[in-house]
């Protein structure tokens, strides 16, 4: 299921899903679904668009903006069918480090240089923690204990709001790396879990390119090291884009597979 379609469905789920409520709470008056409707329906409808925008038209600030405004304007509304959309916004507004360009660029860089410190000799924290452990629980160890690598790390090489938008939501970022995506659910609610776990394929993919452009025919002639070590990222990048299929296209795995079958030729 794609994400739009499942935002989609979470918009009209939303309006009708009658399940969990607190029974503490009143029915809804007449001023309160006019409030919703004419006040706080436009902005949540403008945030659900916001988010189904393609990546490259996303406006984060502005989608983070509307998430805010959509909490406020619930927040003023205490009955039962308020409480299920609060329910709803907050989960679909919670935590997500791909949803800011740069957050996610700046994680993918740490990755990038994590994989690089397991084939190097030079000491650095990277070392120390398992960053890129395969088990959910033990990732989340690993950015406990060695948040202070992680912090430094961002705040010597990203952006001030990367800086400030990872401190503030440093839990839920906890929470997120634990969390273990369902294999073969692609649903908004497996979706962020799954890009989390996923952004250390585009770390990968970032470093096979820069060592393919690092190739050349006189840094190669007497040796083959450079290209079998290419090839090498370049298969463990294809192994990463194939376990996350809910976020890879089938174009992506045959765009990786053909970079890879052409620098295998090169050994």
């Amino acid at each position: 299921m794609s994400l739009l379609r499942s935002l989609v469905l979470l918009s009209i789920f939303l309006w009708f899903a009658s399940s969990q409520t607190t029974n503490s709470l009143p029915d809804c008056s007449v001023n309160d679904h006019i409030t919703m409707l004419f006040e706080c329906r436009p902005i949540l409808n403008d945030m659900l668009s916001a988010m189904t925008l393609n990546k490259d038209k996303k406006d984060p600030y502005k989608i983070l903006y509307l998430c805010a405004e959509a909490k406020n304007c619930y927040a003023t509304i205490n009955c039962k069918d308020a409480e299920e959309i609060k329910v709803n916004v907050t989960e679909i507004c919670s935590f997500d480090i791909g949803i800011v360009p740069e957050v996610e660029q700046c994680f993918i860089g740490f990755s990038r240089n994590v994989y690089l410190s397991k084939s190097s000799e030079k000491q650095s924290c990277f070392n120390d923690f398992g960053f890129l452990e395969k088990n959910e629980i033990d990732r989340r160890d690993a950015y406990i204990y060695g948040k202070s690598c992680f912090m430094n790390y961002v705040k010597d090489n990203c952006k001030e709001f990367s800086l400030n938008y990872l401190s503030d939501n440093y839990q839920k970022f906890l929470s997120l790396i634990a969390t273990k995506p369902v294999q073969g659910d692609c649903s908004v609610y497996n979706f962020k879990a799954n890009r989390l776990a996923s952004i250390e394929c585009l770390a990968l993919y970032e470093e096979t390119q820069s060592r393919i452009d690092g190739i050349t025919f006189f840094n190669t002639f007497f040796s083959n090291t450079l290209v079998e070590d290419a090839f090498k990222v370049c298969k463990d990048t294809q192994k990463c884009i194939d376990q996350h299929r809910c976020i890879y296209s089938s174009k992506m795995r045959d765009l990786i597979s053909n970079i890879c079958d052409v620098v295998q030729k090169r050994i």
